[in-house]
């Protein structure tokens, strides 16, 4: 039998899984909860009330202890001191980036005015109560929490940053010493990021301030495209300025004889995907100075960029000989880059000199192989050198 009124110790015997059989002596193992609890409130408040209780198995997935603690309880007890321990360190801003990274993408500002709600004050369930300032507390430590995120994504963006200076420093003024600082910068974050804590953010988002978070959106496969090919992009920068449509058109209706061999088959599509580099780069391309003042200005002309433009510049990197031949305002020097293009071992060049007569003029030509696509193994397009063309020279 345990008395109402007795003490803490007694209360800390009342475990999952009892039942109370009697009432001052009435067998209540028949009623429900409400009528034993109707029971309980008409006794006059001060006088003893004797339970008779009998231990009955735990509930469904609640495991008891040694100690008689269920392993739901005890699971709670751990609950409630890591929640109090979270809140006491965003109380002193001693919450460490490490818990931050964790903890931030799952805490909004509902969870954490409930954390100030029923944490703050610890010591026991029993000291759960509702703080009056628990919206402001829980806005404010959402607001460092947000900062945090930010600031984690700085650090990403720092990363990339360094990646464009070190691929395309060649577009940008003082790009060594861009690279040089951003460097310094990276070092010194991630020397001690896990073990900073929230009292340091303030600093740090001062420090990384002119940090450029939209580097973020730039597809590293263009950026890498863009180092990888700087002929083609000087050219279109030289060529293909102004008049662009018009020009297209005119190396659109070019007979097999003049249009270079390359641009010959799929013409089209070719020219396509130099229309869209042009578009899609032409911020660019086309920058009012050989080179940008600093990386925002940069970064400004790859913003928005689609990552498809990258196949685009593969394949138009490979055309630039051909593209530049078709596009030439200069006819003289068409045939000393056309003739350049035989030196490929791949095109197995020769010489054919010939005459019909002895007393008529001999004639010259040049067969060669040029590139067609052909079935390959599996039903893939292979393009390879296998169509043998003469080009008749007078």
């Amino acid at each position: 039998d345990v008395a109402a009124g007795t003490s803490a110790a007694a209360h800390r015997s009342l475990v999952p899984g009892l039942r109370v059989t009697h009432i001052d002596g009435r067998d209540v193992s028949g009623l429900t909860q409400p009528e034993c609890t109707e029971l309980l409130e008409a006794v006059p408040v001060g006088e003893t009330v004797d339970l008779t209780l009998s231990r009955h198995r735990a509930p469904d997935g609640v495991a008891e202890g040694g100690d008689g603690v269920s392993e739901l309880e005890r699971t709670l007890t751990e609950l409630f001191e890591l929640w109090h321990d979270i809140y006491m360190k965003f109380c002193t801003e001693s919450i460490t980036f490490r818990e931050l990274s964790i903890y931030g993408e799952l805490l909004s500002a509902t969870e954490l005015q409930c954390l100030a709600e029923t944490a703050s004050i610890g010591g026991g369930w029993s000291d759960w109560r509702r703080n009056r300032s628990t919206s402001s507390w829980a806005n404010t430590r959402m607001a460092s929490v947000q900062q945090f995120l930010e600031l984690n994504q700085r650090r990403d963006a720092l990363a990339t940053a360094i990646a464009v200076v070190s691929e395309l420093g060649q577009y940008i003024e003082n790009g060594r010493a861009i690279h040089g600082g951003l460097h310094a910068l990276q070092r010194g974050l991630q020397s001690s990021w896990t073990d900073n804590s929230l009292a340091s953010m303030s600093g740090l988002m001062t420090h990384t301030a002119e940090v450029d978070t939209r580097l973020l959106g730039i597809d590293r496969g263009l950026i890498e495209a863009l180092r990888a090919h700087p002929e083609l992009i000087q050219w279109m920068r030289e060529a293909l300025e102004s008049d662009f449509q018009q020009a297209v058109e005119i190396v659109s209706g070019l007979g097999e004889a003049q249009c270079p061999d390359d641009l010959w088959e799929e013409r089209d599509k070719k020219l396509g995907s130099l229309s869209e580099v042009r578009q899609q780069l032409q911020a660019f391309i086309f920058r009012p100075t050989d080179k940008f003042g600093s990386l925002p200005e940069l970064t400004d002309t790859l913003i928005g960029v689609s990552a498809t433009v990258v196949e685009h510049l593969h394949a138009c990197a490979e055309l630039l000989v051909p593209f530049s031949l078709a596009f030439s305002s200069d006819p003289d020097s068409v045939a000393p880059r056309r003739l350049a293009m035989f030196r490929d071992p791949e095109r197995r060049a020769a010489w054919k000199v010939g005459w019909s007569d002895a007393r008529s003029a001999p004639t010259v030509s040049v067969e060669y192989k040029v590139r067609r696509r052909r079935q390959g193994d599996g039903g893939r397009e292979v393009l390879e050198y296998a169509h043998t063309k003469a080009l008749d020279l007078h």
